[in-house]
C-alpha cells in the first residue's frame, strides 16, 4: 500500500465519520433556532418560517426516544399474563381497567422486535 493510498483511505474514513456527526447536529441546530424564535418572526430573505417547522425536525428524534427500552419476548409475555390475571380475577373499575389497557399497549409497543 502505497502512501497515496493511505492518504485516500484516511480521507475517505475522515469525510464519513464528519457526516456522521454533523448531519444529527444539524438537526438539533436547526430546531433549537427555530424554538428560539418562536413567537417572533423568522424572515429568510423574502419568505417566512413557519412555527410548527421546529415539530417535524425533531419528530423522529422524540420517537425514538419516547419508546425506550425494549422488554424481551419472555418479560413481555409474562407481564401480560399478570395483567390479564387482574384483570379476569379482581373487580376492576373502569379507570383502573383503562390504565391495566394502557399498560398492555405500552409492553406491545416496547416488545423487542
Amino acid at each position: 500500500m502505497t502512501d497515496q493510498e493511505r492518504n485516500v483511505r484516511t480521507l475517505i474514513v475522515c469525510f464519513t465519520i464528519a457526516v456522521m456527526v454533523l448531519v444529527p447536529l444539524r438537526f438539533v441546530e436547526v430546531g433549537n433556532s427555530l424554538t428560539a424564535t418562536k413567537g417572533n418572526e423568522a424572515v429568510l430573505g423574502e419568505i417566512t418560517l413557519p412555527d410548527a417547522g421546529d415539530q417535524m425536525l425533531e419528530a423522529p428524534y422524540k420517537q425514538i426516544e419516547s419508546q425506550g427500552e425494549c422488554i424481551g419476548g419472555d418479560e413481555a409475555d409474562a407481564r401480560i399474563r399478570a395483567i390479564t390475571e387482574i384483570m379476569l380475577n379482581e373487580e376492576v373499575g373502569p379507570e383502573k381497567l383503562e390504565q391495566l389497557k394502557n399498560e398492555l399497549r405500552d409492553i406491545e409497543v416496547r416488545r423487542c422486535k
